[in-house]
């Protein structure tokens, strides 16, 4: 296919540097198939050992390794990572540099600044919607709604300072109750891995008629219309709640109200996988890898905005795959074309110092 662009454009796969992140934006195969539309790859060396992936593997198929951050951002064109800059990199911000990665600007409006002070044309894959669907962030709301569960898991053990609950129920004992607040991906992997185990599954959504069908495929799952009166009750029985809400580009609601956590048992656990667009609890804060956990009304709270990190191999995996026809149109269609695209369009967040997103329009503007 012949590029759309009259040059081959410079991209760049930075080693990503947040708390033990170790997933890569993209694989040796997908460098490959770059390489053979055109386009130069740059990859700072050691980008992809985290995730199983040497120097050399990127050296075979066609990348040139780049030893440092500064020499990777300031000679590439389109920079292609997994998550959102950290206040490190934003040195390497400048006028016309395209990013496309994982943002989350809702929740971070430093980020939102300094893109908007360089110029920088900033791409999310989190906001690009096709047919009402956000395929770029499907593969990671999955990988996180299961981990969701097993990390619950863990920290509900006793010499973790939990209630000392197994999710499973055995010839003597009953199963645990968890409670999913949300039935997009990350809700339904949480509570399609939690039945799995034979836990007692309630999951909220606001609207919950378009799930009656899945819903039915598992005998221990209720599902019920999200309501602060249900979230509550349910909550004050839960030993393991899962924050599963998103709304495109804006700010997580905060459906689990203090109070609800206050209700909650002693010891019990609350995941928040929408952390990274501010929370669904107003009791959440964001934790790391190091420190993942804290105790708030005597409920644990695990808010760890990169989770899939921990399983970084299946993670880059899945991610590199599903960003790869996108990174190829983002790399080869005309300015005024992205702009216009009604599925690229939706990830553009800002634009060369204007913001552009509405839901961030709203936040910002």
């Amino acid at each position: 296919m012949a590029l759309l662009y009259d040059e081959a454009m410079i991209i760049g796969i930075p080693r990503e540097v947040k708390d033990r992140e170790s997933r890569v934006a993209l694989l040796p195969r997908a460098v490959a198939q770059l390489r053979r539309r055109g386009h130069r790859v740059l990859v700072q060396s050691r980008a992809g050992v985290g995730a199983g992936y040497s120097d050399a593997d990127y050296r075979a198929a066609g990348a040139t390794m780049v030893p440092s951050a500064a020499r990777l951002w300031g000679s590439s064109e389109l920079i292609v990572k997994v998550k959102e800059p950290l206040p490190a990199e934003h040195r390497y911000f400048r006028h016309g540099l395209r990013l496309f990665c994982y943002l989350h600007l809702a929740a971070a409006p430093r980020l939102a600044r300094a893109l908007q002070k360089s110029g920088v044309q900033a791409l999310a894959f989190e906001t690009l919607e096709r047919n009402g669907a956000t395929p770029l962030l499907k593969p990671m709301s999955e990988i996180a709604g299961r981990l969701s569960v097993t990390i619950g898991a863990h920290f509900l053990q006793s010499d973790r300072g939990g209630r000392g609950v197994l999710l499973s129920p055995t010839d003597f004992s009953a199963p645990a109750s968890v409670v999913v607040i949300g039935g997009g991906n990350v809700g339904r992997a949480a509570a399609e891995t939690a039945a799995g185990l034979g836990a007692r599954v309630t999951v909220f959504d606001s609207r919950p008629e378009p799930l009656r069908d899945w819903a039915r495929l598992h005998s221990n799952l209720v599902l019920q219309g999200a309501t602060p009166v249900r979230i509550a009750k349910a909550l004050s029985q839960a030993d393991l709640a899962v924050g599963a809400v998103y709304v495109p580009g804006a700010r997580a609601p905060r459906v689990i109200r203090r109070s609800m956590v206050q209700g909650m048992p002693p010891g019990s656990v609350l995941v928040d996988v929408a952390v990274d667009q501010g929370g669904a609890s107003e009791t959440t804060r964001p934790t790391s890898h190091s420190r993942p956990v804290y105790q708030a009304h005597g409920v644990w709270h695990y808010a760890v905005p990169n989770m899939p990190a921990l399983v970084s191999r299946t993670a880059s995996q899945a991610l590199s795959k599903v960003i790869l026809p996108y990174v190829l149109q983002v790399a080869e269609i005309s300015e005024r074309r992205l702009l216009t695209d009604p599925e690229l369009s939706s990830a553009v967040n800002l634009w060369e110092g204007e913001i552009v997103h509405p839901e961030l329009k709203k936040i910002y503007s």
